[in-house]
């Protein structure tokens, strides 16, 4: 009795977790990005498409299959025929005539082919190895799509949260300022931060505009209803700690295990395939036939003078079974169909050289696209420092009454600047990363590009610890 308590008890709290989920956050889905990835890969409408391509090709093989497997044929004919065989043209015009039908059956069971069938089904296997790498081509894309609106909103919520903060920062110095008897800031800048506050007001609403259009594209990658609500697990935009590795080592791994790379392989394999198909198509097959023909009319036809060994040419019954050669003889058209498929076959070969160097240059150029942005994200939090200090100066300065009055107008502009580009750094780093992971095949970039457990400033710093917070007088 204790142990069947404890297996009801089971279930029992699962339940009562997820109606607590359901209460808590009103139905919302809150996902990180992992999450989102295995959402995305198990909802995703055009990847759930790409099983029934694979399914498909895989039909395709077992239709080539065909050796032992018995074929029926069969063909049904209902005509009139005349009475008198003799008269049979005046029987039609004095309605002297009589209704006729026929049946044939054959059945033809394929033993020997010469290799035709072997070598189709050789082909239908290169068709599903390429639905295959075009379903993995897919999921790659995905994943790096999913990243890539992932980022965004992160993004569009490090800016938006930048531009409100301004924005309240700007508010309440020209309040303050307007305040005073004798203000701190010349007038000409108090006008000044006025335009600027518009100019970011407008920004702030372009932003909200794309993190809505960010959303609505997240919702259609994950198979999301448009109205089923969804927040992320940290919206804070920070770049990826990772070790990046060398060129040799991803181009290698883009060569073996991008889809597109082995796209290359299969239809090269599969044009040499159509190559020796077409050459065997010039032998017969082999294989067991029968057939049964039975013929009847609603009455006797008179004066019927048959011609051949049967006894009637309106009423029988015909079997026979033997062996059966099957073939067609067009040496002109073979001849054309096989060198138009050799052509086609040394073509891709030669292409393939020249595809496979355009991929490692493109994973060379994703490369040097994250390397860049590695370095992007470093000279960023920089200006980000920098303009941090600017900052504090100024209002420094300012406060002790010294120094010129729009240095803080100038100062303050700077680090909102600093502070934009620098999360547009990292969303680029991160999207280059993604780039990078997509063109060397998620699982070899992950294999190859190890987390690092670093602190950021350690991987992109400046040789000292730095949080880039606003102030909380500037929030």
């Amino acid at each position: 009795m204790y142990f069947l308590k404890c297996r009801l008890a089971i279930p029992l709290t699962i339940v009562c977790s997820f109606f607590l989920s359901i209460v808590a956050y009103g139905n919302e889905l809150v996902l990180d990005l992992h999450e989102s990835i295995t959402l995305a890969l198990k909802q995703n409408k055009k990847f759930q498409a790409t099983q029934y391509a694979l399914e498909a090709a895989h039909a395709q093989r077992r239709e080539a299959d065909a050796l032992f497997w018995p074929v029926l044929e069969y063909q049904y004919r209902a005509a009139p025929a005349p009475e008198d065989a003799d008269q049979a043209l005046s029987s039609f015009f004095e309605g002297d005539i009589t209704f006729f039908n026929s049946l044939r059956l054959s059945l033809a069971l394929p033993v020997f082919t010469f290799g035709q069938l072997k070598t189709a089904g050789e082909l239908a296997d290169k068709g599903i190895a390429a639905e295959k790498w075009n379903r993995e081509k897919e999921r790659e894309k995905l994943i790096f799509e999913v990243k890539q609106l992932y980022y965004g909103q992160q993004l569009a919520y490090e800016l938006r949260k930048i531009l409100e903060n301004s924005i309240q920062e700007i508010d309440g110095r020209v309040r303050s300022e307007e305040e005073k008897e004798i203000p701190e800031i010349a007038p000409i800048n108090i006008l000044k931060l006025k335009a600027f506050r518009g100019d970011l007001q407008k920004r702030l609403g372009e932003i909200e505009q794309n993190a809505k259009l960010a959303e609505a594209g997240m919702k259609i990658q994950l198979g999301l209803a448009s109205e089923q609500k969804f927040r992320l697990v940290d919206p804070h935009l920070v770049p990826e700690l990772v070790e990046i590795n060398s060129l040799d080592a991803y181009v290698k791994a883009t060569i073996a295990r991008r889809p597109e790379s082995n796209l290359i392989d299969v239809g090269v394999e599969a044009q040499k395939k159509k190559y020796e198909l077409e050459k065997k198509k010039l032998l017969p097959k082999a294989g067991i036939g029968a057939f049964f023909d039975i013929g009847t009319t609603t009455s006797t036809v008179r004066r019927n003078q048959p011609t051949d060994d049967f006894s009637d040419p309106f009423n029988f019954r015909r079997v026979g079974v033997g062996l059966q050669i099957e073939g067609k003889l067009d040496f002109h058209g073979a001849k054309s169909r096989i060198e138009k498929t050799k052509a086609e076959y040394l073509k891709a070969t030669y292409e393939r050289e020249i595809a496979k160097q355009g991929i490692a240059l493109e994973c060379q150029k994703f490369y040097e696209n994250a390397k860049r942005a590695h370095e992007n994200v470093r000279q960023a939090r920089k200006a980000q420092s920098l303009g941090q200090q600017m900052l504090f100066i100024s209002k420094s300065n300012m406060d002790i009454g010294v120094g010129e009055k729009n240095e803080y107008v100038d100062s303050l502009k700077f680090l909102l600047l600093s502070r934009g580009e620098y999360f547009k750094a990292v969303f680029d780093y991160n999207v280059a990363l993604a780039d990078l992971a997509r063109v060397a095949s998620q699982a070899q970039y992950e294999h190859l590009t190890p987390t690092k457990q670093a602190e950021v400033y350690e991987i992109f710093g400046n040789g000292e610890h730095e949080e880039f917070e606003l102030e909380d007088d500037t929030e």
